[in-house]
């Protein structure tokens, strides 16, 4: 799992080092590029805005035009999708857990590659909360109450 963050940014630490990359650099696409291998299952994490993630989506793209990723999960525009972009899975979950991203992959044990993907958004109106969760969040809002 590899992880985009701070808008258009790919931050990278090594040891007390922090070295901040923009997304739309070569430098950014050959990190992704080489920490994606074949015969994983890779995803990209990223919490900025939408047209960068579709900017990972259409320029991080390998010559057969797949990103070298599976699976993009995003955040940080609150919108909520799921839909299959040049054969990775991207998915984004909205805000305020109205909504779940579902990403089901078929994996080919013999041939350690995926052989299908779906995406999906699940309405969680009228489920009811796990109360672990409800708690553990609300642990989270009193810890952190600006953010």
């Amino acid at each position: 799992m590899i992880g985009v963050t701070f808008h258009d940014h790919l931050h990278k630490k090594a040891g007390d080092q922090l070295t901040i990359y923009s997304i739309k650099t070569q430098t950014t696409e050959k990190i992704i590029k080489r920490a994606c291998k074949p015969g994983d299952i890779n995803v990209l994490l990223t919490h900025i805005p939408d047209d960068l993630d579709l900017y990972a989506l259409d320029n991080f793209s390998a010559a057969d035009k797949k990103p070298p990723f599976d699976v993009l999960l995003g955040g940080h525009s609150h919108q909520h999708l799921a839909r299959i972009v040049n054969g990775a899975a991207y998915i984004k979950a909205g805000i305020a857990g109205n909504y779940a991203g579902v990403c089901t992959l078929e994996w080919d044990t013999v041939k350690k590659t995926i052989v299908n993907k779906t995406a999906r958004q699940i309405c969680l109106e009228g489920f009811t909360p796990d109360p672990l969760m409800v708690d553990f969040i609300n642990q989270l809002k009193e810890k952190y109450p600006h953010q």
